[in-house]
């Protein structure tokens, strides 16, 4: 270790010491769970067989209501979820109606993240569905006095012994409300249950064919209620004192201020100001006047301000303290080199720059606190503001929404805490609308990621060695919702979304991996596909440059690496489909990148490029994916356009930056991102696979910019390491 110690750690005493001090094995232990101040964490776990009976009944009208356990914010999870019950059901789409649940109408499940849902949701979801149509299929056995396996199926029901067709409303005893399944089937049972969509001999009517979303009619009239579209009676509008910078301490205020009619000033259980007012207007007159002083930046908060992000600098002063991968021998390697190449790469901070700012309205009713809000995680904002008010957390019900966009910044949806500590202090319905500026400044950002790649080839063109070295910052623990005095125990542990697409996907034995995250006082946290983005970037742009020095084509370098069969398929893919080995004219050229996204989620990505009156143009993209089996292939495919379409905006226009201590982004015209003349030709393949879904609302986006740099390198003669770099476009509008 050298002598300058990282940020978080006691005196002459670095993280790495002391997680070997206290015997931790870095990921090992959640440090978090031994703490008795721990706060409210985000929902993790898996669905257990009774939690999800809640989920699916039959309703006295015939229809099946349908609580979706994921929160849908435009990847269409729920239409693909209601697919699956249709499709087991045997029923028309219509005859399921997909709701968003409240969190007292079914227990809580996994947070929508990390292209998890259709992954982990697609068996239990049809299970479900299976369960409850054996309940009934037995149901109806009992009353024919015959055995389960002599009902047969049909559309909408079954078919008894005699050959009469009964439906499933025929099922439902009178007076009836609703039928649930039974937990008849436990989990060793379900294994041996027919699945009807995985049957060689059922025609699938919605699984693998186009699905419309359950509230396209609703979205193109306008009609679909958004957290922000929430009116309550006698609702007042609430508005935040925002600090000058971050970290900035509310000294005092007007305690005296003549407010206008109706109008509050509350202070919030961290020492926060709010004022609620019967208008807008008049809230944001009502915040004028209150006055609020703030605490002047200190000498280490402004030199926390100007602190840069260098891996060389971190490097000088030996502060990586997490080693996830360290195999073979690295000086071996070197020796093997034909001349050992050093690569460095950076990219910058990043907003979600979602097109619906976060709002919250809540309510105070009795002993029940009511919160409406859009958030990845309804049962996390329930915690949070049952922690933070003290609240029994069975008094506090969440009602989500559709979310208007939200690429990992909608976990913690802070506009419906700050509403329920305002509801709480002033017993009236209280919503707080957060405006552009509030949600680019004063929300967590992607952070920063700065590399340097020691690695070279022999002269049998293998990679001789791979030296990773990379200075990010925490993401899962994001500073949003770790407090403060807990940052240094759970910075131990190594933040697996900060080395999220580190991994190599080629064959190299030596290899080593460090890295360190160190908190900014901008707070970092999920950002799609975490650190997968600018972790790929590098990794992709340093293998292109080893094929140049070992005067390889990329492409066939890449697959000379590879091991694994699913990766090498989608190279191949898409070297045909982009027909890599043609001809191309001067200054034009193809570039690829290649992801196995969290080792479930097979992607290759090329970009063509071309110098266009001395301008780097980028013409087309192509993209072969393998997410497994594709329930909705419409709604996969929008998914990838996506991520191609983000991968272009992170390559050519996103850089957060920050001013005086805060974020200097109020808008979209100093935070531009990709629009629809930034959207090339792009030529989309799915790998048609019977193997387990797997995700695909962020795996594309991994090695979209690296491809596009590694074609700007061909074309140019000029490598781009730093995100953003400055191209052109030629729009397929």
């Amino acid at each position: 270790m050298g002598n300058n110690k990282p940020a978080n750690t006691k005196p002459g005493l670095s993280r790495r010491q002391l997680l070997t001090h206290m015997g931790w094995v870095a990921g090992g232990v959640t440090l978090l769970s031994a703490c008795n101040r721990v706060p409210a964490l985000p929902t993790f776990g898996s669905t257990s067989t009774a939690d999800s009976l809640t989920w699916l009944q039959l309703q006295p009208d015939g229809r099946f209501l349908f609580y979706c356990p994921r929160t849908e914010m435009g990847q269409g999870i729920a239409s693909g979820l209601q697919a699956l019950i249709a499709e087991e059901l045997n029923v028309p789409l219509s005859d399921v109606n997909c709701r968003y649940p409240r969190t007292d109408q079914i227990p809580a499940t996994a947070l929508t993240v990390g292209s998890q849902s259709m992954e982990r949701f697609y068996r239990p979801t049809l299970e479900l569905a299976a369960n409850l149509r054996e309940t009934l299929r037995a149901r109806l056995a009992a009353q024919t006095q015959t055995k389960p396996r002599d009902i047969g199926l049909v559309v909408g029901g079954f078919k008894d012994k005699a050959g009469n067709s009964v439906s499933y409303r025929d099922l439902l005893a009178p007076r009836e409300d609703t039928v649930l399944a039974t937990e008849i089937l436990d989990d060793q049972a379900m294994d041996s249950v027919h699945l009807l969509s995985e049957d060689p001999v059922h025609q699938n009517q919605y699984m693998g064919q186009f699905v419309s979303d359950h509230e396209i009619g609703q979205l193109v009239t306008g009609r679909t209620q958004f957290s922000s579209d929430v009116r309550l009676p006698n609702l007042h509008y609430g508005l935040i004192a925002r600090p000058p910078f971050l970290g900035a301490e509310l000294l005092s205020c007007n305690n005296l201020a003549i407010l206008p009619d109706g109008a509050q000033q509350i202070r919030g259980p961290k020492g926060e100001l709010g004022v609620i007012a019967p208008t807008p207007m008049a809230a944001a007159e009502a915040l004028a006047r209150v006055e609020p002083t703030w605490s002047a930046p200190s000498t280490a908060q402004t030199q926390e301000f100007n602190q840069g992000f260098d891996v060389d600098a971190a490097i000088a002063a030996d502060i990586f303290d997490h080693q996830p991968i360290n195999s073979g021998d690295i000086n071996k390697g070197r020796t093997a080199a034909v001349a050992p190449l050093s690569f460095r790469y950076d990219s910058a901070m990043t907003a979600h720059a979602a097109m619906e700012p976060r709002s919250g309205c809540a309510r105070v009713t009795n002993d029940i606190i009511e919160l409406w809000t859009g958030s990845q995680d309804p049962w996390l904002v329930r915690s949070y503001a049952a922690h933070l008010l003290r609240w029994p957390e069975d008094k506090v019900i969440v009602h989500n929404h559709r979310l208007g966009g939200a690429f990992g910044g909608r976990v913690l949806c802070q506009a419906s805490i700050e509403a329920a500590w305002l509801a709480a202090a002033s017993k009236v319905p209280v919503k707080v609308q957060w405006s552009r500026s509030e949600e680019l400044r004063f929300n967590y950002v992607g952070p920063a990621f700065s590399h340097r790649i020691n690695c070279g080839v022999t002269t049998a063109g293998e990679i001789s060695h791979w030296q990773h070295q990379m200075l990010g910052a925490p993401i899962l623990t994001s500073s949003a919702m770790i407090p403060k005095e807990l940052q240094t125990l759970a910075d131990i542990p190594a933040d697996p979304g900060t080395q999220r697409g580190t991994e190599l996907a080629y064959h190299c034995q030596n290899q080593e991996l460090n890295f360190a995250d160190v908190r900014g006082f901008m707070p970092t946290g999920p950002w799609r596909g975490l650190g997968a983005g600018p972790n790929t970037f590098a990794v992709e742009s340093a293998i292109d440059e080893l094929a140049v020095a070992a005067q390889s084509d990329p492409l066939t370098f890449r697959l000379q690496q590879m091991r694994d069969q699913r990766l090498i398929e989608v190279t191949k893919k898409i070297a045909k489909r982009c027909a890599w080995d043609r001809p191309r004219p001067p200054q034009s050229a193809l570039g690829i990148a290649v992801s196995a996204y969290k080792g479930v989620t097979y992607v290759a990505v090329v970009a063509e490029l071309s110098v266009r009156n001395n301008r780097p143009t980028l013409t087309r993209l192509w993209c072969v994916q393998d997410c497994g089996r594709v329930v909705v292939p419409d709604q996969v495919r929008a998914q990838v356009e996506g991520n191609l379409v983000w991968g272009i905006s992170m390559a050519r226009h996103e850089r957060f930056q920050t001013k005086n201590g805060l974020g200097a982004p109020s808008n979209f015209h100093d935070y531009p991102i990709a629009r629809a003349l930034d959207v090339p030709i792009m030529n989309i393949q799915l790998v048609d696979s019977n193997r387990a879904p797997s995700g695909a609302g962020e795996a594309a986006l991994a090695p979209t910019a690296a491809a596009i740099a590694n074609a700007y390198a061909k074309a140019t003669g000029q490598r781009q390491r730093q995100l953003p770099f400055e191209f052109d476009i030629a729009p397929q509008l």
